[in-house]
């Protein structure tokens, strides 16, 4: 996996229990991993996510409907479209690597900045999935009206992001909002002046 400034780990433990989100009661399959009887892992199998349990121990193969060391479980799988899986939290992370700079920031405050980009990467990924390929979750910037008749919303302008054009999708998830505030004392650059002479040639 590439490296990025947080771990699988650490954004599970930052974020999955208070965020609404249900994460994967199983492992995602990792290559060369060894499983036990009874190991019960989340495996994609022709793009769907399913559940398998291992039948016997010292398995390293792969589970597949034509394996015999693994058995499908698929009364476990009726809320498996709604899990978190390692792979959309990586997905998300490397999303979030585009709008990160690793050399504004000192290691503690780059790994809090690069939580909430992933979170709101993750968070924007499951509304588009969920929108469907001929909708659209964008949104101009954070409500400031709403009414309930007939849904009419109302979107504030903000300076902030016509100063920084290319952070304003970011205004779409309360996500990307924070990890934008986090960024934007340094993403404000101030001008040295260093007094100097120049010898000629």
């Amino acid at each position: 996996m590439t490296e990025f400034p947080i771990t699988l780990p650490e954004f599970k433990l930052f974020f999955m229990r208070d965020a609404g989100v249900e994460y994967q009661p199983y492992p995602d399959w990792l290559p060369e991993t060894v499983y036990s009887t009874g190991d019960k892992v989340v495996h994609v199998v022709n793009y769907k996510p399913t559940i398998w349990e291992s039948k016997e121990d010292e398995n390293i193969e792969e589970p597949s409907p034509q394996s015999t060391k693994w058995k499908r479980l698929e009364d476990e799988e009726e809320y498996i479209e709604d899990w978190v899986l390692d792979r959309d939290i990586v997905r998300a992370m490397g999303e979030a690597s585009f709008k990160f700079n690793p050399s504004l920031f000192n290691e503690e405050k780059g790994k809090m900045i690069f939580l909430y980009l992933t979170m709101f990467f993750l968070v924007y990924d499951r509304r588009m999935a969920a929108a469907g390929l001929t909708s659209s979750t964008s949104t101009a910037g954070p409500v400031i009206h709403r009414t309930v008749g007939k849904m009419t919303v109302s979107y504030a302008e903000s300076k902030l992001y016509k100063t920084y054009p290319s952070y304003e999708f970011l205004s779409s998830n309360d996500y990307g909002r924070k990890a934008f505030n986090l960024m934007l004392p340094y993403l404000r650059a101030g001008v040295r002046i260093l007094r100097g002479g120049n010898t000629g040639f």
